[in-house]
């Protein structure tokens, strides 16, 4: 391998690394995954050492998400932003929050209504802070709207993203769970031994850790083969 080659390897394992260190939740995804989120980033000039960038793990993968500010700074850049405003109002329908955006090259304002209850998710933060979360979801799709070509393309802001600790695990990972038990001569009941729950009330993100683990596990007639000589060298006089 050129010295040039070996020097790129050495520097993806180090910022690697670097990322493990700034996102210990990341610590059961594999480093190809890592090396793949960091390739997208860059490629959207979004520094994950800087947090311009933030990474999630997400079915053995890794999300990206950005916070809203990274798209005012974006407009800001493009040299048409004049200024924008954000407010709060009730009505039939329920709360909601308005978004004015000004731009340089445009007659009228942009405007953007998103209201509580079409965005709100089932997460601790949005049940703590309701209105600070729903500023931020309204922003980030204003922006986006009003800002297609400078930010269109960037990820989404993690107060529009649901958590995946706090979703139940989807129809489709549960029946794959349940083929892989099967094959690995398991019942749903070693799940319950793991997560101290039923397969039915785990969440997404354990969902997808335990296909991780249960796809790394020697099927049923592999552990009956190890036994099997383990038992033979026990009788083997010595």
């Amino acid at each position: 391998m050129a010295t040039k080659e070996i020097a790129k390897v050495e520097e993806s394992k180090n910022i690697i690394n670097q990322i493990k260190i700034l996102y210990p939740h990341l610590k059961g995804v594999k480093d190809e995954e890592i090396a793949k989120a960091v390739a997208l980033a860059n490629t959207l000039e979004l520094n994950p050492l800087k947090k311009e960038v933030h990474f999630v793990p997400y079915s053995g993968s890794v999300q990206l998400i950005v916070s809203y500010t990274e798209y005012i700074k974006r407009a800001e850049r493009s040299g048409k932003l004049n200024g924008w405003k954000v407010s709060f109002g009730k009505d039939e329908i329920g709360e909601y929050a308005d978004v004015v955006i000004y731009r340089k090259d445009w007659e009228h304002p942009f405007e953007w209504r998103v209201y509580l209850k079409e965005a709100q998710q089932n997460t601790p933060i949005w049940k703590k802070m309701p209105l600070f979360m729903l500023r931020k979801t309204a922003i980030a799709q204003a922006f986006r709207l009003a800002f297609p070509e400078e930010v269109g393309h960037l990820p989404y802001e993690e107060a529009e993203l649901p958590s995946d600790e706090e979703q139940t695990a989807s129809e489709a990972q549960k029946k794959y769970i349940q083929d892989l038990l099967k094959d690995k001569g398991l019942t749903e009941d070693y799940v319950k031994e793991l997560y101290q729950k039923e397969l039915s009330q785990i969440s997404k993100m354990e969902a997808s850790q335990l296909i991780e683990h249960l796809k790394n596990r020697p099927n049923a007639p592999e552990y009956i083969e190890a036994e099997v000589e383990e038992a033979d060298e026990e009788d083997i006089p010595f």
